[in-house]
């Protein structure tokens, strides 16, 4: 059985409601509160990222990925979603996605990492702000 859960830093996102019908359990976290996170991804197998490029919030998947350690979870997949990180040198955004990287190797998390190419990073951008702006 599958089981879909959406953890969001707000709830005035316009379709929720359509997640709501479909399933989904929605829930409001606070992704500086470890116990927040904790309490929202335990008994979960797989934990997907989908934090906005923004370097303060992307940040905040250090965290994300520590709690889902302490909560058993079997996969984590970092927000990735635009060009390869996996490479020298990085800057910027970039770097703190290649920071997470490190967390979870320190942590033993396993990880799926899912590079979507550079134009990815400009055409969601748009859309992104309705959904985790302001986390």
């Amino acid at each position: 059985m599958l089981n879909i859960s959406a953890h969001l830093c707000r709830q005035d996102s316009r379709n929720l409601d359509e997640y709501k019908n479909a399933g989904a359990k929605i829930t409001t976290v606070e992704y500086g509160s470890a116990e927040s996170l904790r309490n929202a991804i335990t008994g979960a197998d797989v934990v997907i990222s989908t934090l906005s490029s923004n370097p303060a919030v992307l940040q905040a998947q250090h965290l994300l990925a520590e709690q889902a350690k302490a909560a058993g979870v079997k996969l984590f997949v970092p927000s990735e979603f635009g060009d390869a990180t996996d490479r020298e040198n990085l800057e910027g955004v970039f770097a703190i996605k290649q920071s997470v990287h490190r967390k979870l190797k320190e942590l033993d998390l396993p990880y799926a990492l899912f590079f979507t190419g550079p134009q990815s990073d400009f055409v969601f951008i748009p859309y992104v702000p309705s959904v985790v702006a302001g986390c």
